[in-house]
């Protein structure tokens, strides 16, 4: 951005939300301009409002989050070892031919994300999304 075409823009807030916002914005390791411009050229991109930055208790949530997840993989791997003639952990690895299909996974990657307590607005709700879509395809890819 050139300083010749800038221009000085002001606002009104309420002067607690903008510190706020200014420390969440130093948190993040921008500055509060960093992150009004970044805003305004994603808004302008695309017409979408982006994501805001976790700070560093989501991060944390998250991160409990994907633990309770691991737990309840391993959970699922117990229980199916417990369970004779129905698939094991190995065979969900490729040891076996007896597989998920993605129609039988999506459900159960449904059922974990409502397990997890995580909404469509949460802020790791992506994330896990993104996760075991990762996991669903690297199941599905062993077949």
């Amino acid at each position: 951005m050139s300083e010749a075409k800038s221009q000085l823009a002001t606002f009104r807030i309420d002067a607690d939300k903008w510190d706020a916002f200014k420390r969440k914005a130093r948190q993040s390791g921008a500055s509060a301009s960093e992150v009004l411009i970044g805003f305004i050229d994603s808004y302008l991109g695309d017409g979408g409002v982006p994501a805001p930055l976790p700070d560093a208790s989501e991060i944390e949530d998250i991160k409990a989050k994907l633990e309770r997840l691991d737990e309840i993989e391993a959970r699922l791997d117990k229980l199916e070892e417990q369970q004779p003639g129905k698939s094991t952990p190995s065979s969900r690895r490729g040891v076996e031919t007896d597989s998920l299909s993605q129609s039988e996974l999506d459900p159960i990657r449904d059922r974990v994300l409502l397990r997890l307590k995580l909404g469509k607005q949460a802020p790791g709700y992506k994330a896990a999304v993104k996760a075991l879509n990762m996991m669903i395809d690297e199941l599905s890819s062993q077949d």
